[in-house]
This record gives C-alpha cells, structure tokens and sequence, in this order.
C-alpha cells in the first residue's frame, strides 16, 4: 500500500516563518529526534519514503515510522494553532470557551463567568453568531451548576430571546449559502451563459424572495452574500457594469481588520474590485483599490497567495497605461511569488502570472527574457486556456523573429500550422498564415510595410467576435503591428492609445 503524502504536503506548505515556530517548540518540549524527520522530508520535492527510510536507518526510531509521522503530524498541527491563536477571532474565542470550561470543572464559576464575558465581546464584535450562542449556552449551565437562582431569574427570557434570534439569523444565513452555491456552480462550470433553457433555469432561481432586496439578508454576512450572488449571476448574463455594481458594495462590509479571516474577506473583496474594474477600463480606480492593497502587511499564507493574485491585475494595469516602467518594477515580487508559492497558487494563476510577466518583457522589448517565461508556459501541458495558449504561440513567433531565429521560426510554423485546426481562433490562423508567407518571405520594407496593415485591417474586422476580442485583450498583436508600422516602440503606442 502507497505510503501517505499527507505528512509531506504538510511541510512543504508550511512558511519559513512558521518553520522557525515549529522548530524553536520542538527545542523547548525536546523534540530532536523527531525533527530529524522534519528535516529529512522538507529536503525531498516528492515524497519518498523509501529514501527516507534509508537516510534515517541508523535512528531508532525509524522502526516505528508510522507512529512517529503521526505524532510529528500533531506537532505540527498544535504548534500551528499555537501560532495563529491570537491572529483569529474565532480562536481567540475557542480559546476563552476552553478556560471557561476548565474553571467551570474547577467550581470556579466567578472566574468562568468573567472568562465567557471576554469571549461574548469578541463574538459581538465580529459577528459571530454561532460562538455567541454556544457563549450563551455556557452561561445558562453556568448559572444553573453554581446555583445562582437571581441569575437565571434575571437572564432567562433574554437568554430564550437571544437564542431564538441567533438560531433565526443563521438559519436565514444558510439559505443565502445555499442560493449563491446554486449560482456559482454555474458560473464555475463555464462562465457566460448562452443557452436560453439555462438562462431560463437560472432566472427562475433569481426570483426567490430572499433575492428580492439586500434586507431580506439578516446578517452581514448573509448581506454579503447576497450581493456575491448578484455579482456571479451578473457575470452569467453578461452584465458587467451591474458586477461592478455589486462588487463595490462588497467592499462596504469588511475593513482591515485584527481578525484573520476579516484580513483574507477585505483582502478578497479589493482582489474581486479589481479583476471587475479592469474587465470596464476603469483604471484611475484601479488605482484607489492599489493603493489599499499596499498598505496591507499579510499575515497569513493564504493572505499572501490573494495578494499574490492581484499581481496579474496591477501589471495588466501598467501594461494597457503604457508604464511599462512601472510594470517592470513589479515583476521581482511577481517572480518571488511564482518561486514562493508555486504549491499554493492555483495552477491556472500561477500559469497566468508567467503570461503577464512573458507581456511586460515583449513589450519592454527584452524578449530573451520573454522567451524564458513562453517555454515555462508552453511546457505546461495541462493548462486549459485555449485563448491565452493561442496568445503565447503568437509571441512565441514573434520573439523568434525579432531575435533572428529563422530556421527555428521556420520550423515552428510548420508546426503550428499543423496544430491548428477550423475551431482555432481565427487571429491565431491569420497570423500563422501572416507569419508564414512574409515574416520568413518578405526583404522588402515596403512589402512588409503592406503586409502589416493587411494583417491589422483583418484582425481588427474580427473584434465583433466575442472570443477573438478576449484573445486580444489577453495579448493585443495590433500594438506590435502599430509599432513596427510607426516604427515607434510599443510602450510609445500603449501610451498613445492610453491618452485618446
């Protein structure tokens, strides 16, 4: 039987900082032995425990390896509670429910009480529903244990009304849960909605009462999840002004916040602001969401992988601006985080991450550069974007040409051309075609001259399409054509356009 990875992918996921806690609380409880498993598989790229076993031999612990995985599985799993106990409300909370619990076996219910006030200030304030009612559960126990008679004489209508209420809130809460799951399914399964027996379903689940207004939510978290809803069926009908819409009031119900899972909703919400006000050019307010983001100092992994997301978008940003500078200036992070997070970010991010670096070096015109980013690419063969694939072949031509590779360029187009077939995007076979008889072919500056505005008037006569419209806002082959045309560069003709 195949040995389990799940000690492995533990590790690998872990920071170097949460390292470095997880290795200084195995000095203090004398641990030693055990991180010299630790040590032995963070070394590995792919869990094999053959080789582990082989390297630990001597150990004597070894004979009881999967015993000692277990128990440094739980190490590692308590030292990380340990490590974000004070960055979450929820675990601050647990935390207070667990003292109250071990004063209250203790008979000290004064204590207990004074422990549960702590925790029911910190449900209230972040709106924790469920803790606040278990909070509330824990007091009327505590009062009936300990005898307080004028206690639960005082606090037992307020105690009915406010379970009532709770248990009324989230019961309201996971309808909406329940709705937006029905949406986003749909959207996750393949975006734009063009059938009309599936528009029709999708209307006829728009029109439950719970969608009818915002204040049918009960919660803020059920208002947060309704306008989610709205953002999702608003990108299903092709509506993208009203997803901005939706978006920014999205916003309206986080702020940067001490709580952990407060820091990744603020966090997410600008992401989702961004990708939709880049989606509508509205980039002077892409600009505000930025500067948000900046301020920002993560403090968990997954906090950071969001971040790391709307790198594509600020870059994207400074590339259709024309500050290819300033685009450039972004790229160390942007290749940090590749390098950092290649098992955490999605591959399909991490993958569009290296296209939006792949663009700013072509543009910048370091296309050796360029080139590194493209093989990286291409050399993934499980990526699913047909557009964005189609969009690197292209630049792929292009850096070839512009490097002086002619025989390999030569030797690329025979291949493309036979990969390419009457569902291909058509910018994607009339540039092959392009490439084919004048990029290799063509000495004359006039001819070529000619063969270039032919090629634009025939990809801009396409932009009606849907689908060869979003190739070319993934990757805008006209900016080259202008370039080479005007004989300007092309951050020159990004800036130009920018400015009109």
């Amino acid at each position: 039987m195949k040995a389990s990875s799940d000690l492995f992918d533990l590790i690998k996921s872990l920071n170097k900082s949460e390292k470095r806690y997880i290795q200084l609380n195995a000095v203090h409880a004398g641990d030693k032995d055990y991180m010299k498993l630790f040590a032995a598989i963070d070394k590995q790229n792919e869990y094999d425990e053959g080789i582990i076993k082989k390297k630990l031999s001597k150990e004597r612990f070894i004979k009881r390896l999967p015993a000692v995985k277990n128990y440094l599985y739980e190490f590692i799993m308590k030292s990380l509670a340990a490590y974000y106990a004070d960055l979450s409300a929820d675990s601050r909370i647990r935390h207070f429910l667990n003292y109250s619990e071990i004063l209250f076996d203790k008979k000290l219910f004064g204590q207990s009480l004074k422990v549960l006030s702590k925790a029911k200030k910190i449900a209230l304030k972040y709106n924790k529903n469920l803790f606040y009612y278990d909070i509330l559960q824990a007091e009327q126990l505590l009062f009936q244990s300990s005898g307080m008679l004028k206690e639960i004489e005082l606090h037992s209508n307020e105690f009915y009304i406010e379970s009532k209420k709770i248990l009324g809130e989230e019961d309201n809460f996971v309808e909406y849960k329940k709705l937006f799951y029905q949406v986003y399914i749909r959207y996750q399964k393949g975006g734009l909605l063009r059938d009309k027996d599936d528009l029709k379903q999708l209307n006829l689940l728009m029109g439950d009462p719970l969608l009818k207004s915002e204040e049918k939510a009960l919660t803020v978290e059920g208002k947060r999840t309704f306008n989610l809803i709205y953002v999702y069926y608003s990108y299903l009908i092709g509506n993208t002004e009203a997803a901005y819409k939706y978006t920014k009031r999205l916003t309206e119900f986080v702020y940067p916040s001490d709580d952990l899972k407060g820091e990744i909703k603020y966090i997410s919400s600008i992401r989702n602001l961004l990708s939709t006000q880049y989606t509508l050019k509205k980039f002077e307010d892409m600009e505000t969401a930025l500067k948000k983001l900046h301020q920002i100092i993560p403090r968990s992994e997954h906090s950071t992988i969001i971040l790391d997301y709307c790198l594509g978008l600020e870059i994207s940003l400074y590339i259709d601006t024309g500050r290819i500078q300033k685009a450039i200036a972004v790229l160390p992070k942007a290749e940090l985080a590749i390098k950092n997070n290649d098992r955490n970010l999605k591959r399909s991010e991490y993958l569009l991450l290296q296209f939006n670096i792949a663009i700013v070096y072509f543009t910048a015109e370091e296309y050796s550069k360029c080139l590194h980013w493209i093989n990286n690419i291409l050399n993934e063969k499980s990526y699913q974007r047909k557009d964005i694939i189609a969009c690197v072949k292209i630049m792929n031509l292009l850096v070839h040409y512009e490097l002086g590779n002619t025989e390999l360029l030569e030797y690329l187009l025979r291949a493309y051309a036979k990969e390419i077939k009457d569902n291909s995007f058509f910018i994607e076979r009339t540039f092959v075609e392009f490439a084919k008889n004048s990029l290799c072919k063509i000495a004359s500056q006039k001819d070529m001259l000619s063969a270039l505005s032919g090629l634009k008037e025939k990809i801009i006569g396409m932009i009606s399409s849907e689908s060869e419209k979003k190739l070319l806002d993934a990757f805008d082959l006209t900016v080259w054509i202008d370039s080479k045309i005007s004989n300007k560069k092309m951050e020159v003709i990004l800036q130009q356009r920018y400015q009109k």
